[in-house]
Formats: C-alpha cells, sequence, structure tokens
C-alpha cells in the first residue's frame, strides 16, 4: 500500500476526533490500514500513542478482526488472551474492519476506560463510519467534513488512488493483494 495522501489523513483524522470528542466513553480511537500482512497506525486520538503501530493480521484483537472480517466487540480486555496491552486504563474495545467488498483493507479501533461499553448502537454506528470509509477509499473520496458523522453533511473531494491493498483471507486464494 502507498502511503495515503495528506487529503485522506486529513478526513480520516477529522473522524477520529469528532468520535473522541463526541462520545465521551471513547478513551482511543484510530485507524489502522492494512500494508501487506500488518495493519499499520494511521490518525489516532487519546490520551498517548500506542506502542502498536505495527499489527500482524490475525495478531490481537485487532487482527483478529482484519482476519476474520467481521466486527470484534470485547466487554473485559482483562479476559481475552488476544488483547495487546496498550493503556492500563482499557477496559473495553472495539474493532471494526473496513471492508472493500470481500477484502479488509483497514479497520477502526476504539478503546474505552469502562467495562462493556459498547452497545448495539455504538456497534452500528462505527460499522456504518467503516462502510462509509470503505465506499470513499474504493471510489475516491467525496468525504462530508469533520461533521460528517454527527452534524450537518458537507464536501471535500479526495482522489481514488488512496485505495489501499486488501486482506482477502479466508474468502480468496491469496492473502493479499490489490482488488
Amino acid at each position: 500500500m502507498s502511503a495515503p495522501s495528506s487529503q485522506t489523513r486529513v478526513a480520516l483524522a477529522a473522524a477520529v476526533r469528532l468520535l473522541h470528542d463526541r462520545l465521551p466513553h471513547f478513551s482511543w480511537v484510530g485507524f489502522y490500514l492494512l500494508d501487506g500482512d500488518e495493519l499499520v497506525l494511521g490518525p489516532w486520538r487519546g490520551l498517548a500513542a500506542t506502542e502498536h503501530v505495527r499489527i500482524p493480521v490475525g495478531a490481537g484483537i485487532c487482527g483478529a478482526a482484519a482476519a476474520s472480517g467481521e466486527t470484534v466487540v470485547v466487554d473485559d480486555v482483562s479476559g481475552d488472551g488476544r488483547y495487546l496491552a496498550c493503556f492500563p486504563s482499557t477496559r473495553s474495545e472495539i474493532v471494526v474492519p473496513i471492508r472493500r467488498g470481500d477484502c479488509v483493507v483497514g479497520e477502526l479501533d476504539i478503546d474505552s476506560d469502562r467495562p462493556a461499553a459498547f452497545g448495539p448502537a455504538d456497534r452500528r454506528l462505527l460499522e456504518q463510519v467503516a462502510a462509509m470509509v470503505a465506499d470513499h477509499l474504493s471510489h475516491g473520496w467525496s468525504v462530508p467534513e469533520a461533521g460528517w458523522l454527527v452534524d450537518e453533511w458537507g464536501r471535500e473531494s479526495f482522489p481514488a488512488s488512496d485505495a489501499p491493498a486488501c486482506w482477502a483471507g479466508r474468502d480468496a486464494g491469496s492473502r493479499h493483494g490489490v482488488r
């Protein structure tokens, strides 16, 4: 995957900022984009940086979500052996794959300092965000401005060349490639 354009980084950072700042139970919010067999940390927001800037697909909760292509909700990270400890305060996590067809191209990772913080409404919202990001990564950005998740819709244009590689994993014959 080539590095995302500065416009893509700005749009993803705006989404991260909005989610983090408007939803008080989200203590850390970040995007990971696929690069070969690894997830690479993109824009994030929280009190501190994570040491996990590259995560192999299949490792940890993030890697499990990427490998399965399914949203993973962990109500108590201390009880999940897959959890890659980032912050002592984290109690729960949700990871939502960004899918393009059968391919995972990245994911949205959110931690909370509250146990069992993520309910059905959070899951629906975050899966909608991931679907919108996937659509825009696949077809070129026509992304609403920073308020695109909660506020009125605005418009910015971003090039289609930002489409990352994909993880075809279990459904396809190859583990990765550009589709």
